[in-house]
């Protein structure tokens, strides 16, 4: 039986596994983090909601990632002050829990001035912080993931003028996962070739498979 770990796949441009030949670390970086941007669009919410949870955040002293625009929100006195008023209703609730629209009522009466920059900084801090979370990773810096994933798009741009559409690679997380450990640790240099040959094997294949739980090779994975 599948556990809800095992149907989680980080998607990308079959393409991308060139940058994984020059330099292994560096490509598999580039890989998640165009792949956790693209995930996090399907993660995106009213920028109120994000709002409410950035207010949370300062309550109840979560300490929780936050993006250079978001942090600088967060400083801003009406916010602060705001997130004063609100503490008390954050009480009893769980610590990890998404608060539903109606906790907009809080501060609904606010009307608090944000720009459209601001409003899609929230947006996109909680969208990313979504998708980080359903991975189970933290995030190490948001405007450097998005800077990554921006790159990777720009390739992907140039690469489709000169070639056309490319196929989609899909590999399972904990696998990614376990290839990225492997090859941030390691000391074997052969070894390192070998098990970045059978990574690149495993999402070409399964770029053809389309999604399979399992792929056959003819080396022990």
């Amino acid at each position: 039986m599948q556990t809800q770990s095992d149907k989680r796949f980080l998607n990308f441009p079959l393409v991308m596994l060139g940058d994984t030949v020059t330099n292994p670390q560096a490509g598999l970086s580039k890989i998640f983090d165009y792949a956790i941007v693209a995930y996090s669009e399907k993660c995106r919410r009213p920028w109120k909601s994000a709002l409410v949870q950035l207010l949370y955040c300062m309550a109840r002293n979560k300490g929780a990632a936050l993006s250079s625009s978001v942090s600088a929100i967060s400083r801003r006195g009406d916010v602060q002050e705001l997130a004063g008023e609100v503490d008390g209703a954050f009480i009893g609730h769980d610590a990890a829990a998404n608060y539903p629209e109606a906790m907009l009522d809080i501060y609904s009466f606010q009307e608090l001035p944000f720009t459209d920059a601001e409003k899609e900084s929230l947006v996109q801090w909680l969208a990313l912080n979504d998708a980080a979370s359903f991975f189970g990773i933290g995030i190490r810096g948001h405007k450097m993931i998005l800077d990554s994933a921006a790159q990777a798009r720009h390739q992907q741009d140039a690469h489709k003028i000169k070639y056309g559409n490319d196929a989609s690679a899909s590999v399972p997380f904990e696998y990614f996962r376990e290839t990225w450990n492997a090859v941030r640790t390691a000391t074997d240099a052969p070894e390192h070739a070998e098990q970045m040959r059978i990574f690149r094997m495993v999402c070409a294949v399964r770029s053809l498979i389309g999604k399979k739980s399992m792929v056959r090779t003819t080396k022990d994975m």
